[in-house]
């Protein structure tokens, strides 16, 4: 039986720009550009500029009086110190701990929320999110759950350039001034040909950019109109495909669910520790996550670099040089930026350290490699736009 695949509103523009195309997460998603390979596009991202279209992501809207508490619960961060105007990365668990899936969580006013989920994921948080609303007994009118995820079209502008491409469009409409002045992690509301637009400075790439979020039909004729500012202002932007978009968030030790994080792996062990703030009064999973710390963390995420020829892939086993089972890769794959290959792995916690050598099964042969700090390539999404 041929699988129904969902097509974004996009579809049209992918394949006029000869994109090759593969089946993610019930998506038929554009992986390249022909005839520009994965490794072109990565580079191009890292050095001018690239347009995504992410519209098979998950967009949930939480709004009420008691929006903010409840999403408190639900999330480890504490969504109290997330400001209208404001976004956070948080992860959201299951009630032993393992992960239900990580998420950006954006306050648009003090009592309206939206959430950035992952595709694979949007039924298992829109049914964590109603169980949830049931178990705290809150009714509809105090919060309200909608599941918009097929009404918007999601772009996502990265690249060193991107910032002169969006000032090139607020001297040709003004509404799209407010973008110039975005932080980091922030997101603000504009109206473009009628359109209700938001627009995050965030991004899965580790480079300087936005992420836009377009009430459908709005996403064709925003890309569009990105295409077109470029070309006048000879910037070189190009589309890039999710080929590129996991090297370059594997190069910045991004997680990605079903990777690094699933049921069975909570965010303490993902290295997402620093989300999870226990001196909140209570949240789904707190005592599960707490136990774990108290006992120690029996598993962790580490960074490996090749010292072989080999490139890792997902479930690779890790060994000791002694030939000790340590755990399995994670993600893997070839880092165009910073040279080589490599991963990240999830191996018994305290084994081995930064600088240390490990063993990884490719195809039977054991390759060498070593424990590095993380990332492999440093983020420059926080920079300072002039």
């Amino acid at each position: 039986m041929v699988e129904k695949l969902e097509h974004t509103s996009l579809f049209a523009c992918h394949k006029q720009n000869n994109a090759h195309f593969i089946s993610f997460s019930g998506w038929e998603m554009p992986f390249r550009y022909k005839p520009r390979g994965v490794v072109a596009e990565h580079h191009h991202v890292r050095t001018h500029l690239g347009l995504f279209d992410v519209s098979h992501m998950g967009q949930i809207f939480v709004a009420g009086t008691e929006a903010a508490p409840f999403l408190n619960y639900v999330c480890v961060s504490d969504i109290d110190k997330c400001l209208p105007g404001q976004g956070m990365y948080t992860v959201m668990c299951y009630d032993d701990g393992g992960t239900v899936d990580d998420l950006y969580v954006y306050r648009l006013t003090e009592q309206e929320f939206l959430l950035c989920v992952n595709a694979a994921r949007v039924d298992a948080d829109w049914q964590r999110l109603l169980e949830l609303r049931q178990l705290l007994g809150y009714a509809d009118t105090e919060c309200q759950l909608r599941n918009e995820s097929m009404e918007w079209d999601q772009l996502a502008l990265q690249g060193p350039d991107s910032f002169k491409l969006l000032a090139a469009l607020a001297q040709a409409s003004p509404s799209y001034q407010p973008l110039l002045e975005l932080e980091f992690g922030h997101i603000c509301q504009l109206y473009e040909h009628s359109t209700l637009t938001y627009c995050a400075r965030t991004g899965y790439t580790g480079e300087l950019g936005v992420e836009f979020y377009v009430q459908k039909p709005g996403g064709e004729l925003l890309w569009q109109q990105l295409v077109q500012a470029a070309a006048s202002h000879d910037l070189p932007l190009v589309p890039i495909g999710l080929g590129a978009r996991d090297t370059l968030r594997l190069e910045s030790c991004y997680c990605l669910y079903g990777n690094e994080l699933s049921a069975q792996i909570s965010p303490l062990e993902a290295a997402l520790g620093w989300l999870v703030d226990f001196e909140k009064d209570d949240f789904a999973g707190k005592n599960a996550l707490q136990l774990l710390k108290q006992r120690g963390v029996p598993r962790r995420s580490i960074a490996l670099k090749v010292k072989d020829k080999g490139v890792l892939r997902q479930g690779m086993r890790v060994l000791t040089l002694q030939g000790e089972e340590l755990g399995f890769i994670t993600s893997g794959g070839v880092f165009p930026s910073v040279g080589g290959a490599g991963g990240l792995a999830l191996v018994t916690a305290n084994m081995v350290k930064a600088g240390e050598l490990v063993c990884v099964e490719v195809r039977g042969e054991r390759k060498h490699a070593e424990v590095v700090k993380r990332p492999f390539y440093p983020s420059r999404a926080k920079d300072i736009v002039s």
